[in-house]
């Protein structure tokens, strides 16, 4: 996904330097050890590699097939996510990222975290401004760094509960009811605007609270962190069954995710609609480069950015890397 022609090694007894596999084989190299392995895996197993996890990697591979191989697979995608069973919507959307978030049935692969063994999740304290534990009564430290860039938020319906994964406006002193003072004395008020990129105010840019936050955190924190989850399978499905033309059969899969989020389903479906619900769906969540790369939105202008050229769906390799082993090339247009 991130590099695409990456040197393929699959005998550890061979040392010598190994030069570029073009993407498509890596593509089916992938597909083939998960078809491979799939039936020795386990059924379940919290925070484990299981079946059910493997198919979920296999329909993302599929619906990006057009993009890592360019020839599409929806109808691979659809078979690969009807393989995945036992999961449900939480009615909730909250449950799959509470302190104790073990208890959902719809996350399907997580990493496991312990603030107890000092092993957490962090990610809050990432993206809090430094005087957060005067809001939420937490006394670890915040660095004041992730937020979501201008537009994000404003996008959200109003009526839509996942809004409530990011935090803006005015922060109140937990103890006092008093608004928070930053360092330089103006009031902690998160604004979604982000008045110059390259050097921001503390207050700028709406921050990310989608994983429940207690006034016991640490800095390392006990919410384990959500890899994969069932609403994921159903949007896979919804996005098959547009592409392939039959919007109908994708409109019970989209109006689930919606119903939980208060929102209701409207006439038309199409691929701007499920690309709108991806990205509220799973703010913050990690999906957003590799959905916005198939939905060929990568691509365009937006907030500070020009537009991309098609090279930049992939990374260039590092110098490094080109430094320790000169049977590389570097990838196309760097």
């Amino acid at each position: 996904d991130f590099f695409g022609n990456v040197p393929l090694q699959t005998d550890y007894t061979d040392t010598s330097l190994k030069t570029n596999t073009p993407r498509a084989d890596i593509y089916r190299f992938v597909e083939s050890e998960l078809l491979e392995i799939v039936d020795y895996l386990p059924e379940t197993g919290y925070g484990k590699f299981t079946k059910n996890v493997a198919y979920t990697l296999l329909a993302r591979l599929y619906l990006n097939a057009e993009v890592y191989k360019g020839e599409p697979e929806w109808q691979k995608c659809i078979d690969a996510c009807d393989k995945v069973k036992g999961y449900i919507l939480e009615p909730n959307y909250f449950t799959n990222f509470l302190k104790n978030n073990e208890i959902s049935k719809e996350n399907i692969f997580v990493i496991p975290y312990d603030e107890k063994v000092t092993i957490g999740n962090y990610h809050q304290s990432l993206t809090l401004h430094y005087k957060s534990p005067l809001v939420f009564g937490f006394t670890a430290a915040c660095v004041n760094g992730i937020c979501a860039e201008p537009g994000v938020y404003s996008k959200f319906d109003s009526t839509d509960v996942r809004r409530r994964a990011l935090l803006i406006g005015e922060q109140k002193d937990r103890k006092t009811g008093q608004t928070v003072l930053m360092d330089n004395g103006n009031p902690l008020i998160y604004t979604e605007e982000i008045s110059n990129f390259e050097n921001a105010q503390q207050n700028e840019g709406v921050r990310m609270v989608k994983y429940e936050i207690t006034p016991t955190d640490q800095w390392e924190r006990s919410n384990d962190w959500v890899i994969m989850r069932y609403a994921e399978i159903l949007l896979m499905k919804a996005e098959c069954y547009i592409r392939l033309g039959s919007p109908a059969l994708a409109r019970p899969f989209i109006e689930q995710v919606r119903t939980r989020a208060g929102l209701e389903t409207p006439a038309t479906v199409d691929l701007e609609l499920l690309d709108e619900e991806l990205k509220h769906e799973f703010v913050f969540e990690g999906h957003r480069r590799t959905d916005n790369i198939r939905m060929g939105d990568f691509f365009e202008a937006w907030w500070i950015k020009g537009e991309t050229p098609q090279y930049r769906a992939i990374f260039p390799i590092p110098q490094n890397e080109l430094d320790k082993n000169d049977k590389l090339t570097q990838n196309p247009g760097y």
